[in-house]
């Protein structure tokens, strides 16, 4: 007896079985699966590492680190800074709760306030307590005496940093007291891909106008 030929088009035309189709079916969405996985722990190490980069940036803004930092060679960066800054100041002389609000963008998660490494919303705390106490405020730099460098991305400072030091002069007004004056400012800014933020800040009274100082903390920084 002769064997039975089995045709290619008789076999391709031959239906599945259901055993069969759910069979394909999972291997399909298991080879997705698969081919997922990478792209999804790609993603999670790219996000993990960039908020890695920045809490590590913080913590090597040291002394240490700020004695070999290498200048850039343009001053394009100290310009934007010198800008930054122009709008952190007019920020904070505003009286409107909006604006208080967006100062808090200005700041990294933790700051360096008055030499004191603070969180970045006990920084808020203060100045939402100066808000109060002195409803208006005006903070003007002094271009002329205001020296901002910034400096090259290291090893241990994974973005560009900026130094800027100089003059506000400032006026602050309280229901029955005022108070205004000359300070020197110092700030120390990470300068991150989305934006720059205020690692560092202080302010020493340089000069008084008016009487007798008032009881309340002046508005500085």
């Amino acid at each position: 007896m002769g064997e039975r030929t089995i045709l290619k088009s008789e076999f391709i035309k031959k239906p599945l079985s259901t055993t069969m189709r759910r069979s394909l079916r999972h291997m399909r969405i298991l080879l997705a699966v698969l081919l997922a996985v990478p792209i999804f722990f790609n993603r999670a190490t790219f996000n993990a590492g960039a908020a890695e980069d920045a809490d590590s940036a913080v913590k090597a803004m040291s002394e240490a680190h700020k004695q070999f930092r290498i200048p850039m060679s343009n001053n394009d960066l100290a310009l934007r800074i010198e800008t930054f800054l122009d709008e952190f100041f007019a920020k904070r002389s505003s009286s409107d709760v909006e604006s208080l609000k967006l100062l808090e963008g200005f700041y990294s998660k933790d700051v360096m306030h008055m030499r004191k490494q603070i969180r970045r919303e006990v920084v808020m705390s203060d100045l939402r307590k100066h808000s109060v106490q002195w409803p208006e405020r005006s903070y003007k730099l002094d271009h002329q005496n205001f020296n901002i460098g910034c400096f090259e991305k290291t090893d241990a400072v994974k973005f560009p940093t900026c130094h800027a030091v100089g003059f506000v002069d400032w006026s602050a007004s309280g229901g029955a007291s005022d108070a205004s004056g000359m300070a020197l400012y110092e700030f120390e800014i990470i300068v991150y891909p989305s934006a720059p933020a205020i690692y560092s800040q202080s302010a020493v009274l340089t000069q008084w106008r008016g009487g007798p100082a008032p009881q309340v903390p002046l508005p500085l920084p």
